[in-house]
């Protein structure tokens, strides 16, 4: 919705069902004096919200209690977001661009799992606090502390950052990485993209002096076509000094099928997974496909349109990851998106291209899943139903194309029961 400073905002409360909403160019505050926003929200049944170049965020609580996603773009943010957040105690992923100046204490929602900020170059400084918090992106160089005991991912992005800046400025902001970096000590894994990591190698010389902050550290994830071996010593150590048993690799390419039927197809096969399932697919897989590089579950890169519905299998069926585990990360990441494109092309099958063949081939293929520790038998229960309904099928057309046959049965029926009627009438007299 654009343009909105000279619309009513009461007709907001009409829409007690609404899910989803973004509001662009809105006028929030209803009064300049920043300590007088009336603007309130009241939407019981909202998930996802996108405010962008909005005026000025609201001040009073929000009664949103079922929002799981929020993204704020581009507007004026108070340094300290912990009443902003309070309420919404439902949020698993949040999205900020913050102002390029100032300081921010950002407390957030006890279940946030996923938490993303930008801002633009200059002097800004972030307290974070988020117990639960599994994965943590940034995009820009500003100091940062977690308050996080152990973040799974932390995700470090600079391509498309410094724009068309010169050379010699994107060194001096290079320069600030060294005092970046030690706010992010605790991270078990750290995911570089090409700028970043290339970043920190043409300041190798700076890092030679300085101890690896990185004690908690398990694995570090290099962009896809850089090679391991392009790294400097000063760099290796600096990284991984700290966690000698640590490991250096790269991460997977975004697979090249596409998936942008994936929603669709979830939504009518109504008969596989319940309505609720199939309507949160639809609304986590359109929303992911904003990031063009990968997914993350779970410190996981999967294939961003798999992330919402691991999400949910592991909400209505956790069972299917009790018991499964891998050594490898490489092994674990294919596992994972085998697991989703298995579920994926099991769903976009029609009931009427079922047959005996492809039953049986799904069968084998969910035994393999099972093998590899995913405990499938809601997919198997599902496939089981499809084959009772095959064969219920092919009952009714067998009697169905037989119709004389089945007349001719009947008959005999009726003339046995008259005949045992008659025979019964004749002994009694």
């Amino acid at each position: 919705m654009e343009s909105g400073a000279n619309k009513k905002d009461s007709w907001l409360t009409c829409l007690p069902a609404l899910t989803t909403l973004c509001l662009y160019d809105w006028d929030l505050s209803r009064n300049r004096d920043l300590s007088q926003s009336s603007f309130s929200f009241s939407l019981p049944a909202l998930k996802t919200l996108h405010l962008s170049h909005c005026i000025i965020l609201p001040k009073t609580v929000w009664d949103l209690p079922a929002l799981i996603s929020l993204q704020l773009d581009t507007m004026h943010l108070p340094e300290n977001l912990s009443d902003t957040f309070s309420a919404l105690v439902n949020l698993q992923n949040l999205t900020l661009n913050l102002s390029p100046i100032g300081d921010y204490f950002i407390t957030c929602p006890p279940q946030l799992l996923n938490l993303s900020i930008k801002s633009g170059l200059g002097n800004v400084n972030i307290v974070v606090s988020a117990p639960k918090l599994c994965n943590f992106t940034f995009f820009g160089i500003f100091i940062v502390t977690i308050l996080v005991p152990e973040p799974e991912n932390i995700n470090i992005r600079l391509q498309g950052w410094f724009q068309d800046s010169k050379l010699k400025y994107r060194k001096k902001y290079y320069q600030r990485l060294t005092n970046m970096l030690p706010g992010l000590g605790n991270a078990k894994t750290l995911t570089f993209d090409l700028e970043s990591i290339e970043a920190l190698n043409k300041i190798s010389d700076l890092l030679v002096s300085l101890p690896s902050p990185f004690y908690n550290l398990k694995f570090v994830k290099l962009p896809w076509g850089f090679k391991e071996s392009s790294i400097s010593s000063a760099l290796r150590n600096y990284l991984l000094g700290g966690s000698p048993k640590a490991a250096i690799g790269t991460k997977f390419p975004q697979n090249t099928m596409d998936y942008q039927e994936v929603p669709r197809c979830l939504t009518s096969q109504k008969f596989m997974l319940d309505e609720a399932l199939a309507t949160n697919v639809n609304d986590r897989a359109s929303s992911s496909r904003g990031n063009s590089d990968f997914g993350l579950w779970r410190g996981h890169e999967v294939n961003p349109d798999f992330v919402g519905l691991l999400d949910l299998i592991i909400t209505k069926y956790p069972e299917t990851f009790e018991q499964f585990i891998s050594k490898s990360e490489k092994f674990y990441t294919m596992k994972l998106n085998m697991l989703c494109t298995s579920v994926y092309e099991f769903l976009r099958t029609s009931l009427t291209e079922f047959n005996t063949d492809i039953i049986t081939e799904y069968r084998d293929l969910f035994t393999d899943l099972q093998r590899w520790g995913f405990n499938v038998n809601w997919l198997l229960s599902h496939l089981k139903y499809i084959e009772h309904f095959q064969i219920s099928q092919y009952e009714l057309h067998s009697i169905d194309s037989r119709p004389d046959d089945a007349k001719n049965k009947l008959q005999d029926l009726q003339s046995h029961c008259l005949g045992k009627i008659t025979e019964i009438e004749k002994a009694s007299g």
